[in-house]
C-alpha cells in the first residue's frame, strides 16, 4: 500500500479544496439544477384552492384589467360557500371610479376573510431582505382586507424561483409574505398557531414543491361567475384568486417547471402548502456534507486502485446510486444532500484514480518484464501482466519442484577447446536447453558456467510443476542425444550432462541489494536438487530424482530404485530414482 500513499494524499487534497469550493458557493446554479431533480409529485394540501383568471374568463368577463365590480362579484360569490381565507393575488394601486372602488371595499370588508397584495422591491443587505419601495392598494380597499403580504418572490441567479422571503423590512416596519399571512390567518382560524418557519440565514424559506403547475385545485373565474361551483369546493378552504392566463405575464420558472411557467398563484399555494404541511426544507449540515465528500474521495480512490477496471466502475456507480437514493429518500424528509459536488468528487476521484493507477500499473508492468523477461518465458509473463495479483516478488515459502544440469567433464572440454570455440558451444547448449525450459513454463534461475538451474511452480502457480519438471529433463536428454552428432563433428567433443529433480518447499522471492537483486529461491530443497545431480555420475544415469518428485507424477513417468540417500537436515534418507521415461 505504499506505492498508493501518494495518491491517497492527493485524492484527500482534491477532496479539501473541493470541499473548500462548496463551502464558498462555487457553482451555484449548477448546484440547484441538480437539486431540482430531487422535486417528485405528491399530493398537495387539499384545503389549498386556486379560482384562476384564465384565458376563458378573459374572454367571458372582458379585457384585463376588469371593472373593480366583477372583483367585487367575484369574491361575494366565493365567500357564499364559507372560506377561511380568501387570497386575491391581485394589486389596486390606484383610483378607479368611486362607485368600483367603493363596491370592492365593501365586498371585502363583508368577506372579512380578505388578504391583500403588497409589490415591494426587494434587496438583502447583510442577511437582511430589505424593501426599497412599495406600492400597496388604495387606502380605501386596504382598509377592507383582514391583512396585507408582500407577493414579490425574487428568482435566484439563474432566474428560477426557489425561495421565498418570509420578510421584509421597510423603514424599520416589518411585513411578512403573501403566504405567510395567508397561512396564519387560516391556522388562527383553526385555532392553531403559525408554526416556526424554516429559512436559510437571508430569511428565505425554501419552497417545497409538490409538483408541475395544475396540480392544485383550479376551476376558472368564468364558472365561479357562472355558479359552476360544488358546495364543498369553497367550504372552509384557503382560495387563492389570481391569473393563470399567459397573457397576464405572471408566469414564472421553477424547479418543478420543466420547461412550463408556473404562475405565481400557484408559487403561493405551493409556499402555503409548504407552511402548513411542515414540510420545509434544509440543507444537510455543512460538516457531515464536508465529511462525505471528502469520505468519498478516499473510498472511490481506494476502490478504484484495489480492483480491476470493470469492478470499480460497478462499485463506484453502486456508490453514485446509493448516494443517490438517500439524498431522494432524504430530500422527502426535508434534508437536502448536495448533489452536484458529491457527483463532481465522485467523477473527478474516478477519473485522477484511474489515470494514476494506469501509471501505477504501467511502471509494475515494466518492472515485471524487466524482472523475469531473462528468466520466464513470454507467454508468462503474459499470464503475469494479466493479472499482476497472482504474483508475489517478496519472499514468501511455496512448494516447486527444482532442476539442476550439469555438463560432465566440462573442466576436460574447456581445456581442449579454444576460448572462441568454448563460448560458440557453449551458447549453443544453454539456448537450446532453455528453450526448453521456457517452453514448458519453467524459469531459468541462474547459469553457474555450464550448470543450469530451473525450477517450475513459481512466479504463476502451477498444480503439475514435477511432471513440467520431469517432462523437461526428458526433452533436454532426447535434444542433446539429437544434436551430439552435429556438435562433436564442429567441435570434436561427446556433449554429455547429468540432471538432478527435486520437490519441496523452498524460501523464494527478489533477493540481493537494493541496487542489484534476483528472483531466485533458496532451502534445502534446492540443496538436494543440486546434490542429486552432482550423484548422476556416481549412478551413471543421466537423470536422478528424488522420492518426492516421483510421488506426484509416480503414473505419468517410468522410474528405476536407485538408492536411499542421507540428506542435511533429515533423520533418515530420501530415496532416490532414475528416471527413465515416460508411460505409455
Amino acid at each position: 500500500m505504499k506505492k498508493y500513499f501518494t495518491i491517497f494524499i492527493t485524492l484527500f487534497i482534491a477532496g479539501l479544496f473541493i470541499s473548500l469550493f462548496f463551502n464558498l458557493g462555487f457553482f451555484v446554479s449548477w448546484r440547484n439544477k441538480l437539486t431540482d431533480k430531487l422535486f417528485i409529485q405528491s399530493n398537495p394540501n387539499s384545503d389549498i384552492v386556486i379560482v384562476a383568471i384564465d384565458n376563458e374568463s378573459l374572454q367571458k368577463l372582458g379585457r384585463w384589467p376588469w371593472d373593480r365590480t366583477i372583483h367585487a362579484q367575484l369574491i361575494d360569490k366565493i365567500n357564499k360557500y364559507n372560506p377561511i381565507v380568501i387570497g386575491l393575488d391581485v394589486n389596486f394601486p390606484e383610483k378607479s371610479s368611486s362607485e368600483a372602488d367603493t363596491k370592492l371595499a365593501q365586498a371585502i370588508n363583508n368577506a372579512g376573510n380578505v388578504v391583500l397584495p403588497i409589490e415591494a422591491e426587494l434587496q438583502i443587505k447583510k442577511n437582511q431582505i430589505t424593501a426599497i419601495s412599495t406600492l400597496s392598494p388604495i387606502k380605501e380597499i386596504k382598509d377592507a382586507a383582514i391583512v396585507l403580504g408582500i407577493t414579490n418572490t425574487p428568482p435566484d441567479q439563474d432566474s428560477i424561483f426557489r425561495k421565498l422571503p418570509t420578510t421584509a423590512y421597510y423603514y424599520n416596519e416589518k411585513y411578512s409574505a403573501f403566504s405567510v399571512v395567508i397561512a396564519n390567518a387560516y391556522l388562527k382560524k383553526n385555532q392553531f398557531f403559525l408554526p416556526s418557519i424554516l429559512t436559510d440565514k437571508k430569511g428565505r424559506m425554501t419552497i417545497n414543491y409538490v409538483g408541475k403547475p395544475k396540480t392544485f385545485p383550479m376551476i376558472s373565474a368564468k364558472d365561479v361567475m357562472e355558479g359552476k361551483v360544488t358546495s364543498s369546493l369553497f367550504k372552509n378552504k384557503i382560495v387563492l384568486i389570481g391569473a393563470t392566463a399567459p397573457d397576464l405575464h405572471d408566469e414564472q420558472i421553477t424547479p418543478v417547471s420543466s420547461g412550463q411557467p408556473m404562475s405565481g398563484v400557484e408559487i403561493h399555494a405551493n409556499a402555503i402548502n409548504t407552511i402548513l404541511t411542515g414540510n420545509f426544507l434544509k440543507p444537510l449540515n455543512i460538516y457531515i456534507q464536508n465529511i462525505i465528500l471528502l469520505f468519498l474521495a478516499l473510498i472511490i480512490g481506494f476502490i478504484v486502485m484495489r480492483f480491476k477496471i470493470l469492478v470499480g466502475f460497478g462499485l463506484t456507480l453502486t456508490i453514485l446510486i446509493l448516494y443517490l437514493i438517500t439524498a431522494f429518500m432524504s430530500f422527502e424528509k426535508g434534508i437536502i444532500f448536495d448533489l452536484f459536488y458529491v457527483i463532481l468528487i465522485i467523477i473527478l476521484t474516478y477519473l485522477t484514480a484511474i489515470i494514476w493507477k494506469y501509471i501505477i500499473e504501467n511502471k509494475e508492468m515494466q518492472r515485471i518484464k524487466d524482472t523475469f523477461s531473462h528468466y520466464v518465458s513470454p507467454e508468462i509473463i503474459k499470464e503475469i501482466l494479466a493479472d499482476p495479483a497472482k504474483l508475489k516478488l517478496g519472499g514468501q515459502k511455496k512448494e516447486l519442484s527444482i532442476l539442476f544440469s550439469d555438463i560432465r567433464n566440462f573442466t576436460f572440454i574447456s581445456e581442449r577447446l579454444e576460448p572462441e570455440k568454448l563460448v560458440l558451444l557453449l551458447n549453443q547448449y544453454l539456448t537450446a536447453m532453455t528453450d526448453l525450459i521456457m517452453e514448458s513454463n519453467g524459469v531459468v534461475d541462474k547459469y553457474i558456467g555450464d550448470a543450469i538451474m530451473a525450477f517450475w511452480g513459481a512466479p504463476i502457480k502451477q498444480h503439475n510443476h514435477a511432471e513440467f519438471a520431469c517432462k523437461t529433463a526428458l526433452q533436454m536428454i532426447s535434444i542433446l542425444d539429437k544434436k551430439r552428432e552435429e556438435w562433436q563433428k564442429k567441435f570434436d567433443v561427446d556433449l554429455r550432462i547429468g540432471i538432478g529433480i527435486n520437490t519441496g518447499e523452498v524460501i523464494i522471492g527478489n533477493m540481493g541489494s537494493d541496487k542489484r537483486f534476483d528472483y531466485t529461491i533458496m532451502g534445502d530443497s534446492v540443496n538436494l536438487a543440486s546434490r542429486l545431480e552432482g550423484i548422476t555420475k556416481q549412478y551413471g544415469v543421466p537423470i536422478v530424482v528424488s522420492e518426492f518428485t516421483k510421488a506426484q507424477v509416480t503414473d505419468k513417468f517410468t522410474f528405476r530404485y536407485l538408492d536411499k540417500v542421507t540428506v542435511k537436515g533429515k533423520t533418515q534418507g530420501v530415496k532416490i530414482y532414475e528416471l527413465t521415461g515416460k508411460t505409455s
